[in-house]
């Protein structure tokens, strides 16, 4: 199975459920820029939840502390999706 779709989910909360609906799919590639879980529902979303079995590898999340500015939440957009887009097209 190849990739077939790179989601990617840019809000204060975790992309929880896309997340965990393709988390074992290696066909989706999920990516959330999202504000840490540590003061926010649903408390999800940490960069050790990479997907599972033959979607391991397929899911990223980015969390960002409260108050990130635009510059600082552009920079984290701009490197995650060009280094995972590199990494993906590498498969």
């Amino acid at each position: 199975m190849a990739l077939e779709f790179l989601y990617i989910d840019t809000d204060a909360h975790h992309g929880d459920g896309v997340q965990f609906s393709f988390y074992d799919d290696p066909e989706v590639c999920t990516v959330s820029i999202h504000e840490t879980g540590r003061y926010l529902f649903p408390g999800t979303g940490q960069v050790q939840e990479r997907g599972h079995d033959k979607g391991y590898g397929y899911a990223y999340n980015i969390p960002l502390d409260a108050f990130t500015e635009d510059e600082s939440f552009l920079e984290a957009y701009q490197t995650a999706v060009t280094e995972i887009a590199a990494f993906l097209n590498q498969m």
